[in-house]
């Protein structure tokens, strides 16, 4: 089944996280919701033009309700962030647009093939396919220091028979 391709994806992250208790435990559904919120994240600031590294995420996972969800904001007080760019894009049309691209662009990274099969390690090897080109972000603005991490379970990953979460979305 995909659950257990996605456990296996996901084994060398738990055996290298067990060692790291400032990092939650890298459940598919954090991984997944994560991951989602870096990806968000770059296209929001491609789209309004509003710089990075003033963005900051929360992430809450609730597993044994399967409920998810990511919470995108800006630390600065400026009209770029509060009242101009980033704020313009909780229009519901501009967000829809905005995930419709984040899914089509997550779909390649221009180090594919190497990103997706083999991924890039990042803080202690706790990532699978994540790398600068196409999922990590800031480290001030990532609340989980860019780890626990993987592009695969969002738009699938074929060799390791990965159904991604939203390939039916491409």
């Amino acid at each position: 089944s995909n659950m257990q391709q996605i456990t296996k994806r996901l084994e060398t992250m738990v055996q290298r996280q067990q060692s790291s208790s400032f990092l939650p435990l890298p459940t598919p559904e954090f991984v997944l919701i994560h991951t989602f919120s870096h990806l968000l994240i770059k296209q929001l600031c491609f789209d309004s033009g509003y710089g990075a590294t003033s963005i900051k995420e929360r992430i809450y996972v609730d597993s044994d309700n399967n409920k998810c969800g990511v919470l995108i904001y800006t630390a600065d007080a400026d009209s770029e962030g509060s009242f101009g760019g980033l704020a313009r894009m909780c229009n519901e049309k501009k967000l829809s647009h905005s995930i419709k691209n984040m899914i089509q662009t997550a779909e390649w990274c221009s180090a594919d093939p190497t990103c997706l099969n083999i991924g890039s390690p990042g803080t202690r090897g706790l990532n699978k396919s994540a790398c600068h080109a196409c999922s990590l972000i800031s480290e001030t603005s990532c609340s989980h220091m860019n780890a626990l991490l993987d592009r695969g379970l969002l738009v699938g990953a074929k060799e390791d028979g990965v159904v991604g979460f939203l390939e039916n979305y491409l």
